[in-house]
């Protein structure tokens, strides 16, 4: 019951950033250790799905470049847990340009506002509102495709995030190797330049 519940499983995700409410998360994959075993290890139980369909696809990860990545971080699989009522996250960046986030809301979990650079999102068990099309690019404003809940940033790029709700909303965040630096190791890596 705790375990469905949620206690016990998620740790406060940078208190320094929550301004109000609480978030906490549960850390799936990170590039120092690797894919969480109490989750994603054959002795796992429940293992989950998740795992299996992402373990091994992370580009930096697939293409053995964990060495290169620049940040413990770079490349990183998690469920977030924003707490009921309200929470407020201050205005916050990934700290690096290599890597690139996308943010699912999870079904179920309501709605919630995303400001991604100068604009602002909302997103949820709805879909997003006022999403653009466009393709990934570093420069550009989060894209969404449209009629899901997914969300497409460049991680430096300011963020926050702002929860209002009766019950508690959840996402999945996956952060990726930006591709642009993939590529540029993989074509170092082909000429023994690394």
């Amino acid at each position: 019951e705790q375990q469905r519940r949620g206690e016990g499983v998620f740790e406060p995700a940078y208190p320094a950033l929550v301004e109000e409410g609480g978030w906490d998360r549960v850390v799936l994959y990170d590039g120092v250790r690797g894919w969480d075993p109490r989750w994603c290890g054959p002795e796992a139980a429940p293992r989950l799905r998740l795992c299996d369909v992402l373990s091994g696809k992370l580009p930096g990860e697939a293409s053995l470049l964990q060495k290169y990545y620049l940040l413990d971080n770079n490349e990183e699989v998690s469920i977030s847990r924003l707490a009921a009522q309200r929470t407020a996250l201050r205005p916050h960046s990934g700290g690096t340009n290599a890597r690139l986030n996308m943010d699912l809301a999870l079904p179920g979990s309501g709605r919630t506002s995303l400001r991604v650079g100068g604009q602002w999102r909302s997103f949820g068990s709805s879909g997003p509102s006022a999403a653009p099309a466009g393709t990934l690019r570093p420069s550009a404003a989060p894209s969404a495709a449209p009629g899901a809940s997914l969300f497409v940033y460049d991680a430096c790029q300011d963020r926050e995030v702002t929860h209002e709700g009766d019950g508690p909303f959840y996402f999945l965040q996956v952060g990726i190797m930006h591709p642009d630096l993939v590529i540029d190791l993989m074509t170092r890596r082909s000429r023994d330049e690394l």
